[in-house]
């Protein structure tokens, strides 16, 4: 919907149409809402929370995980874009498809994903799995620089395979740790999108200076292969 809008209309009428959906939902939760108390909650820093993790090293090592997963959505949102439309050539109705067919495999897959990390072998193998592919396809990107959209659209989509693996098996490995009583543990692994979203622009802004864009994402597969490094050393299968 938005590459049709991006391509027929304008792009600040995407904006538009996106408070337009979500109107609806503030005014459903302002409803609901109406008669919510706030309960009494202990405040705990982030330091100290960070340093109850000393002896919980696979913890540590998922969230570690998680930020650099985060990281690579990051870069993938702001700078694929302008890859396929300032330097491939695609027109926004065809990066809308392209980006359409790159998110089918969270459809697709996290949940049989859940189930056998849940009832057969476990999340360490489905991460390695992740990271593995996560880093080839990503590295590839350096080296595709035809507009053909079968290509493109493969290659995305198999990028994707790799995130909702490494995914799936962060959230249900971490899920597992934790307990109700985790809330600040909890929040700490919730922070590690939005800590990814400020990094990804400090780390890549500088570098675009020196690199294309297609060296960019040869770079980012690079660093994704680092998260070999940080699958946790007991599984929970």
């Amino acid at each position: 919907m938005a590459g049709f809008i991006g391509k027929n209309f304008d792009l600040p009428k995407i904006y538009l149409l996106s408070s337009l959906f979500i109107f609806p939902l503030l005014l459903n939760l302002s409803l609901i809402f109406k008669n919510y108390e706030d309960k009494l909650i202990s405040k705990v820093r982030l330091i100290d929370t960070w340093h109850s993790l000393k002896n919980k090293i696979d913890i540590k090592r998922v969230l570690f995980s998680s930020t650099l997963l985060q990281f690579f959505y990051a870069v993938m949102v702001i700078y694929l874009p302008i890859l396929l439309f300032e330097k491939i050539g695609f027109e926004w109705n065809s990066i809308g498809a392209l980006l359409t067919i790159m998110l089918l495999p969270f459809l697709i897959l996290e949940l049989p994903l859940g189930y056998i990390s849940d009832k057969k072998i476990g999340e360490k193998e489905i991460m390695i799995f992740g990271f593995i592919i996560v880093s080839i396809t990503t590295f590839s990107i350096f080296f595709i620089h035809s507009p053909n959209f079968l290509i493109w659209a493969l290659i995305l989509f198999a990028t994707r395979v790799g995130a909702s693996s490494i995914e799936i098996s962060n959230e249900s490995y971490f899920f597992k740790q934790v307990k109700d009583r985790d809330a600040n543990v909890i929040s700490l692994f919730r922070i590690t999108r939005p800590l990814a979203y400020v990094l990804a622009p400090l780390f890549v802004i500088p570098m675009l200076s020196f690199v294309s864009y297609s060296s960019l994402f040869g770079i980012l597969g690079l660093i994704t292969l680092f998260g070999l490094f940080f699958i946790p050393r007991v599984d929970t299968k």
